[in-house]
């Protein structure tokens, strides 16, 4: 049993992951601010246009 409490220390304080996943999350965050931007956009425009095209009919 003092094994596995030792193994599950020693898990706990190792952080060699921790760059890797803090680098996932950032990209992660990115990802969703660029989707985001793009959908907001694109409605803007598309809504746009679609009043111009109906003032002109």
């Amino acid at each position: 049993m003092s094994r596995l409490l030792r193994m599950a220390c020693a898990y706990i304080r190792d952080d060699s992951g921790a760059t890797s996943i803090e680098y996932a999350i950032i990209g992660l965050l990115m990802s969703i601010t660029c989707i985001v931007g793009a959908t907001t956009l694109g409605s803007r425009l598309s809504n746009d246009l679609m009043n111009k095209i109906a003032a002109n009919m």
